[in-house]
């Protein structure tokens, strides 16, 4: 059986082959680490909620950044990234819903998510999100558990 560095040294030889194919390098560069979402944040009066990702992190380093500029940008790279980390970090979103109070239900309710936002700060991404997209995942979360039994 492969080790984990051994499955990516094969996916890095994949990508060199393709070099035209910017989308698919860049992708084999971000989904090599499991960042460490860091400072999420609410924004009560639209419903938003962002969230950090050191660069480092992603394993985009500058240079990367300007090599795929338009890629990184671009809705594709910010949706699927942006969905992913809240995914897999979904125990450290939840508590937002909670935490919204009455007179600011209604900014995550009467909009539904469509796109994820991203930014470029210095060292780290900033990624933003409607909070509705929380409780479409948490619904279809349920949903699954309640076809399970």
């Amino acid at each position: 059986m492969k080790s984990e560095s051994e499955k990516w040294k094969w996916a890095e030889k994949s990508a060199d082959v393709h070099k035209n194919i910017k989308y698919r390098n860049l992708m084999i560069l971000a989904l090599r680490k499991m960042p460490n979402i860091q400072k999420i944040r609410l924004d009560l009066e639209y419903g938003d909620v962002v969230f950090d990702i050191p660069m480092d992190e992603i394993g985009l380093g500058y240079n990367e950044i300007l090599n795929y500029k338009k890629e990184v940008f671009s809705p594709f790279f910010a949706d699927f990234m942006g969905e992913l980390f809240v995914r897999e970090n979904m125990d450290k979103f939840a508590n937002f819903l909670v935490s919204i109070d009455e007179k600011h239900c209604a900014a995550v309710n009467r909009v539904e998510h469509e796109h994820f936002g991203l930014n470029f700060k210095k060292d780290h991404f900033i990624f933003s999100f409607h909070a509705s997209f929380l409780r479409s995942l948490l619904t279809e979360s349920f949903k699954a558990k309640i076809n399970e039994q």
